[in-house]
């Protein structure tokens, strides 16, 4: 049968077979063309999880410090009293707070100091500090979610702030104590709103709750 198809060909008469080069170059198409569809079809997913991991392991800082409670400075002499042994200052707490000028960044944030800058006790309250605010030079840093804004926050509404107070630390979510879970919800930019459900691939969510746990759903 094969011969009989030859005869119609004359370039297969002598053919023996591909030669080295074109099944490389086969194979290069191949590797390229299904890395392409891969990375089409992984993009969306790859990078919402990563940032979802790195929102939670912001969140799982703040709440260490706060668990902590970290010594960041000593006062010395106050009062005018010259010989007033140094005494620690640690945080009010730690906490988490999303912009409020976009939808790709965040903060994390350190409270006022217990102490003022006489020495004298701060009532600290259960309050969330933004970081903003220049509470007496707070530790913060700004996070933004992916430098090309191919994910970003909803804002409908912003996630509330999400605070540490120690020593236990004790949990605040938008300031009060009586809101079981916050759930941050980290989407593919231009996804509507009513896009995001169970099985979508374009939303995931961060979940931080009053016991303290902090998971990704």
């Amino acid at each position: 049968m094969l011969k009989k198809f030859k005869k119609y060909f004359p370039a297969l008469r002598n053919s023996k077979g591909l030669t080295l080069i074109e099944i490389l170059v086969t194979a290069s198409l191949i590797v390229f063309i299904s890395a392409l569809v891969i990375k089409n079809s992984t993009l969306t997913r790859i990078n919402l999880d990563r940032v979802a991991n790195v929102v939670a392991s912001d969140i799982r800082l703040a709440q260490s410090m706060a668990l902590s409670s970290k010594i960041y400075q000593y006062l010395g002499a106050y009062n005018g009293d010259s010989n007033a042994d140094p005494v620690p200052r640690n945080r009010c707490g730690y906490g988490i707070s999303q912009s409020q000028n976009d939808n790709v960044t965040y903060f994390v944030y350190a409270g006022p100091p217990t102490l003022t800058p006489t020495g004298t006790q701060r009532n600290c309250g259960p309050a969330s500090y933004q970081p903003t605010a220049q509470q007496d030079t707070p530790a913060y840093k700004t996070v933004l979610l992916d430098p090309q804004n191919r994910v970003v926050f909803d804002t409908s509404p912003r996630f509330r702030d999400i605070y540490y107070e120690p020593p236990g630390p004790t949990t605040y979510i938008g300031n009060q104590q009586n809101s079981a879970v916050e759930k941050i919800k980290i989407m593919k930019a231009g996804t509507a709103q009513n896009a995001c459900n169970s099985v979508s691939v374009n939303c995931i969510y961060v979940c931080a709750y009053l016991s303290g746990r902090v998971e990704i759903t």
